[in-house]
């Protein structure tokens, strides 16, 4: 493979960053464009060295480094890998990558270095996708998600269930290869078990996929309601900050404001949207239009309501808008003298089984029975599973491997010869190889690794 280089840290300035080359002749490109203190021969220096010395371009000096080297197969990669550590200045570390680039490396593509561990066979799939996810997590719990699947542990319960199928795989070819040896060796009723047990298995799995996904992306919450309820207010609360303007006006939002916050672990992208009603307004109305798209798009709403009024029938409009939705009824301005008790008898008996929550923007009393309810929606209260998926590409291959499972006990519950039950459990087999890279060819690996970051 062509040597590849590449700036592995965030642009901008800094004290260090770091240039990572890759590839046969990375040492030796190495050894081109560096000139080392003390007189050392870096490619005879053993793996997990370092060499303090200077970047040199035709004898001119170009920036002060130490580089590390990392010999096959005791790499990242698991080829010849140099990482030269510079000042972090742009321009600089821009200057020692054209010097590496002139000595014979190419620029690295997207998660090339991760795709070439996944080549070598360093890491599998779930692995190379695990990095991104450390590298972007939102949350500690994220953060914590994804530590899990980089050290194996998907890896480990895609392995087993595997394991599981390609001995009941190997029986069943026995029975059909050697019929006379394998006489009384297959039982239906054990293999079924089995295959369900398998089933539950990635069920198991499976079920975690809403908490990974929202862990990873974040929950989208729409704050919905009439003009002056104290969305705009509440905003602001959950985010500490004064990110959206708030006036005694209705109609002072006309436009959504996104904002991302962490709420008990759980990251929250809240979109603040025009209060409802109607309006002659132009801009107004195209603004309300904007927040019942923003509702319809999102997977939480906060509906609000004034809990110191009755309902209006701007109030009422929005029970259309959150029907067959995932939504939080909030009363907000608790803080007011006057409360009116009849808008939560109304609400309960139009919404009975809804969370209704009493809060207020001002004094922020309520928040914590508000975030509780939004963390216990994303499922993320307690103790998290040891192995969460936030890949759509790893649920639905976990959902075609447990289909072609129960394919095959209809298969064999339809009196159909062990041939076509052998056809099902590959088919199974063949979606699992998928999630750890096995199965998967060449077009949809490149598709992965472009998400990436360059020097990852």
């Amino acid at each position: 493979m062509d040597t590849i280089a590449s700036i592995a840290t965030a642009r901008g300035a800094a004290g260090i960053g770091v240039i990572r080359v890759s590839g046969d002749k990375a040492i030796s490109i190495a050894k081109l464009c560096f000139s080392p203190k003390r007189n050392v021969d870096i490619e005879n220096l053993p793996t997990y060295s370092a060499a303090y010395g200077y970047v040199a371009d035709d004898g001119e000096i170009v920036d002060e480094a130490i580089i590390l080297i990392m010999k096959e197969p005791h790499s990242y990669t698991g080829e010849n890998v140099v990482e030269f550590q510079c000042h972090g200045g742009y321009l600089s570390l821009q200057k020692v990558l054209e010097v590496i680039y002139k000595n014979g490396a190419r620029p690295a593509e997207k998660g090339e270095f991760t795709k070439r561990a996944f080549l070598n066979g360093r890491i599998d799939l779930t692995r190379a996708e695990a990095v991104m996810d450390i590298v972007s997590a939102k949350t500690e719990n994220a953060r914590k998600s994804a530590v899990a699947s980089l050290s194996g542990k998907l890896s480990e319960k895609i392995e087993d269930i595997k394991d599981r199928l390609l001995k009941e795989v190997a029986l069943l070819e026995g029975v059909i290869d050697f019929p006379d040896e394998m006489e009384g060796e297959f039982n239906q009723e054990i293999f079924e078990k089995k295959v369900i047990d398998i089933i539950n298995l990635i069920k198991k799995i499976t079920d975690t996929y809403k908490e990974g996904r929202i862990l990873k992306d974040g929950l989208k919450t729409a704050i919905i309601g009439r003009p002056n309820v104290g969305k705009s207010s509440l905003l602001n609360a959950l985010m500490n900050e004064e990110r959206a303007i708030v006036s005694d006006i209705p109609g002072t939002t006309r436009d959504s404001i996104e904002a991302e916050v962490n709420i008990l672990g759980v990251p929250v992208i809240l979109v603040d949207t025009a209060g409802i009603r109607a309006s002659s307004d132009k801009i107004e109305h195209i603004g309300v239009d904007m927040a019942k798209r923003r509702a319809d798009e999102a997977e939480l709403i906060y509906a609000v309501f004034d809990g110191s009024m009755e309902l209006t029938d701007e109030d009422r409009k929005i029970f259309s808008i959150i029907e067959n939705k995932d939504f939080i009824l909030i009363l907000n301005k608790t803080d007011l003298a006057v409360k009116n008790p009849h808008i939560r008898d109304e609400l309960q008996t139009r919404f009975p089984n809804a969370k209704t929550i009493e809060i207020s923007a001002k004094d922020f009393t309520g928040f914590e029975q508000l975030k509780e309810a939004t963390a216990k929606f994303a499922e993320v209260l307690g103790e998290m599973p040891s192995c969460l998926i936030n890949s759509e590409r790893v649920y639905n291959a976990l959902f075609r491997a447990k289909q072609s499972l129960e394919d095959a006990i209809s298969t064999i519950n339809a009196g159909l010869s062990e041939d076509y039950v052998v056809i099902d459990l590959k088919a199974a087999l063949f979606a699992l190889g998928e999630i750890t890279g096995e199965t998967l060819d060449e077009d949809i690996i490149n598709r992965i690794f472009e998400d990436f970051c360059i020097g990852k």
